[in-house]
């Protein structure tokens, strides 16, 4: 997973998919989706790296 959005209509997210064997990544609703953990996985550690972003600014001022 590459990245990921949120829908408010319909409410869903969606994640931008790198197949492996294929050359463009796609968007799919995490509904479709069956890779276990994966999404949770990957929106923790985009919340950690949010996190620590937010930590340098407030380190640098």
């Amino acid at each position: 997973m590459t990245e990921d959005h949120f829908k408010p209509v319909p409410k869903s997210r969606e994640f931008k998919v790198k197949w492996v064997g294929y050359n463009e990544p796609t968007w799919e609703p995490a509904s479709r989706l069956s890779c276990g953990g994966l999404p949770y996985d990957y929106l923790q550690r985009k919340k950690s790296e949010h996190r620590f972003q937010m930590v340098q600014v407030a380190d640098e001022n």
